[in-house]
């Protein structure tokens, strides 16, 4: 008995299936992705309006030209700033130099 009830609802469940409209299906989908399509157009018309009203402000006159000092040392990469240490030999030649210069 229970095997009948539960083959009659599989039927009953299988015909629901199978007389399903795939064409409505269909044109909602299709109705739905246009719906989609018109959106993204209408947003990137958009966006374009507003890239091209974007103006450029400036505080300062371009005309102007303003020049200020700066340290090599502040514009150099930290790769390049390098401590070089003189060698022995020239340090012991630079202090001879100095002790001669004194004489």
């Amino acid at each position: 008995m229970k095997k009948l009830l539960i083959l009659g609802l599989m039927s009953a469940i299988s015909l629901n299936v199978l007389a399903m409209d795939f064409n409505s299906i269909i044109q909602e989908n299709s109705k739905a992705q246009n719906s989609l399509h018109s959106e993204i157009q209408k947003t990137i018309s958009d966006s374009q309006i507003a890239a091209q009203a974007y103006e450029k402000k400036y505080i300062a006159d371009e005309k102007e030209v303003i020049h200020n000092k700066v340290s090599k040392e502040f514009l150099t990469a930290a790769k390049e700033k390098k401590q070089y240490r003189a060698s022995d030999k020239v340090t012991e030649k630079r202090l001879a130099q100095e002790f001669n210069d004194l004489e």
